[in-house]
């Protein structure tokens, strides 16, 4: 008798026990699906809404296909309904843009460049970079290289440069370039991204001029002329600088000067 009370009191207990059990599982599975969706929603739409808004406009291929065409809260028409995986800095970044589509949802992984010049350009799950306009404005040129020229335009024009790199760099007084192509015989750099032009450097050797300016590497400040390109409403910067070679006494070790000076003297265009 006191066999089967004692018996029937634990399995009383463990039943208890296996529901309470239940019931923890229960709510550590509602949670975990919670966590899921506040992590699949991502960023605020609100945000996505602003992003989109630097994007807005028609995205061409280097052959002048049109390939995206943002408007509103729209991706090629269709409507954006979230975004994940935010990464931004100054003027770039990449986000997932979740669109919706008859069959459901579509994630498309968006990078952008944007710095309000010519050389703005966006890339779409890491593929070819895109420009919004075919013949990106700008009214500097050096040999007919501009800013937001396709490096395949460069190199028809003045054929292949040597590729800079960590390993094989060009160093100019206090400035080392270890990216872009070099033309030793032009004293130029085409700086380069995602074959994209993002900047040119006339070296203390170059002849070269800027085509409009007539700027060259030797001259100073009082030559000094300001280079026009569109500029969009958040602030891009599009500079034309010139850097002495030579440290000169109470100047600083990299030696910046916007001033005419002696001595050797490098040029760099770039749209940041």
């Amino acid at each position: 008798m006191k066999r089967s009370f004692w018996m029937g009191a634990f399995l009383f207990l463990w039943r208890c026990e296996m529901k309470r059990f239940a019931l923890f599982i229960l709510c550590a599975l509602v949670l975990l699906v919670s966590g899921q969706s506040e992590a699949a929603m991502g960023i605020s739409l609100d945000s996505v809404h602003q992003i989109l808004e630097r994007l807005e406009g028609t995205w061409y291929d280097e052959d002048g296909n049109a390939v995206l065409t943002i408007e509103g809260n729209t991706i090629n028409g269709c409507e954006v309904v979230g975004g994940d995986r935010l990464a931004n800095g100054p003027g770039s970044g990449s986000l997932d843009f979740i669109i919706g589509e008859a069959a459901g949802t579509r994630t498309l992984r968006i990078g952008w460049l944007l710095f309000g010049g010519p050389g703005d350009y966006i890339r779409l799950n890491d593929g070819e970079a895109l420009q919004r306009t075919l013949n990106p404005a700008c009214s500097e040129s050096v040999e007919g290289v501009r800013l937001g020229m396709r490096t395949r335009a460069v190199r028809e024009r003045l054929g292949a440069g040597q590729e800079l790199s960590r390993e094989n760099a060009c160093r100019a007084g206090d400035d080392t370039f270890a990216y872009g192509w070099h033309y030793p015989g032009k004293g130029l750099i085409v700086l380069h991204k995602d074959d994209i032009v993002t900047g040119l450097v006339l070296l203390p050797e170059s002849n070269l001029y800027f085509d409009r300016s007539g700027l060259g590497a030797n001259d100073g400040r009082h030559t000094r002329a300001p280079i026009r390109c569109p500029r969009s409403p958040w602030k891009g910067r599009t500079t034309i600088r010139w850097r002495s070679m030579r440290s000169l006494p109470g100047s600083s070790s990299r030696s910046e000067r916007m001033g005419a000076m002696s001595g050797s003297a490098l040029w760099r265009i770039n749209f940041w």
